[in-house]
């Protein structure tokens, strides 16, 4: 099963669009060739040490079938994604490759976006139906505000390009251009190539640069919504990490947050059950879903007593009141372990 499971991981991974795996335009052949591979790729069907891997490739078969699907229904199905050319009032988005990234609810295009004679390397993402334009609406929003974060924030947040509509037939869909973070990769892949967890020491800047990237965007009254490990990202080598995918955020009104208009499918059980019952967040509620984006990225690997007890609570959500203080207690604690946890030194990651 370990060779089959290889074989079909791999075809699935290195797709580029649904035409890598559905090979037809045929209704019952795309269905199939998903059942055949979704048996052998499911998290469910796999060894445990491949339960990550599987989980993100079957995430991304998911996305693949329904975009085939899609297609074949409005006869677009050999219609190229390299053909594609975004015209906006503001820009122009010249599609330099076929479907590239996959998200929940839209479907990302690699880009090379121009204005002014300027031209940015981008992500066009473009909601998958017109129920999903409210989402794509939500992260230019928030985008936009966090765009003043100030010179200590600002770079822990993607880049909004443009906003614009979509012609999709009849269906008007909303599309966004955000930069492109080549040399990027997030928490789920990380796992996947540390498939036994990451050292704590690796963890600890992660963790605490989040918990920065949080603090900043809370202050100006956004609430992410959203931060599971495939929205986190990080560049190994210089210890980056920029908190993507913004589509499920909401916006501070009168000294509150309201309800989020959607959940991550994939990562349902993580949330907490008030917010599964349609209850408002609050700031602890991205904090929580960050410290099991964590504890997911540690795996097998064993964190010191004083850490693991820190990372239950706070991914529980128990006792936070902000971002800030959740770093100056996880600093309280990486003081009292001492060496070599403190005092902090640079860490390569190899990747």
């Amino acid at each position: 099963m370990t060779g089959e499971f290889r074989q079909a991981a791999g075809r699935v991974h290195d797709a580029t669009s649904y035409h890598d795996v559905f090979l037809v335009a045929d209704e019952q052949s795309i269905k199939t060739t998903y059942r055949r591979l979704a048996r052998i790729i499911h998290p469910d069907k796999v060894a445990s040490g491949d339960n990550a891997e599987a989980s993100l490739v079957f995430d991304k078969l998911t996305q693949l079938y329904h975009q085939a699907e899609q297609a074949q229904r409005a006869g677009a199905f050999y219609d190229r994604a390299s053909s594609l050319v975004f015209e906006s009032a503001n820009m122009r988005h010249e599609v330099s490759k076929s479907l590239d990234h996959y998200f929940d609810m839209t479907t990302g295009y690699r880009a090379r976006s121009t204005k002014g004679g300027v031209a940015t390397n981008s992500i066009i993402k473009v909601a998958q139906v017109p129920r999903d334009n409210e989402l794509l609406a939500a992260e230019a929003d928030a985008l936009k505000l966090l765009a003043g974060a100030g010179k200590e924030h600002v770079g822990f947040f993607p880049q909004l390009l443009d906003s614009f509509a979509v012609a999709d037939g009849r269906k008007r869909l909303r599309a966004n251009a955000i930069t492109r973070l080549d040399g990027f990769v997030n928490l789920e892949e990380v796992r996947v190539r540390y498939p036994n967890g990451l050292h704590p020491l690796d963890m600890t800047w992660i963790w605490r640069r989040v918990l920065w990237a949080l603090g900043g965007a809370h202050d100006i009254g956004v609430l992410h919504g959203a931060l599971v490990p495939s929205n986190i990202l990080i560049y190994p080598a210089m210890h980056g990490v920029v908190l993507a995918d913004w589509c499920y955020s909401v916006l501070r009104s009168n000294g509150h947050y309201p309800q989020l208009k959607a959940v991550v499918g994939a990562r349902r059980d993580w949330y907490q059950s008030d917010i599964l019952k349609r209850q408002a967040p609050t700031t602890a509620h991205d904090i929580a879903l960050a410290a099991r984006s964590m504890q997911f990225l540690m795996g097998g690997m064993k964190m010191p007593n004083l850490m693991e007890q820190y990372f239950i609570r706070a991914a529980r959500g128990d006792e936070i009141k902000s971002a800030y203080e959740m770093l100056a207690q996880f600093d309280a604690v990486l003081e009292r372990l001492g060496a070599p946890y403190y005092p902090r030194v640079f860490r390569p990651l190899n990747w």
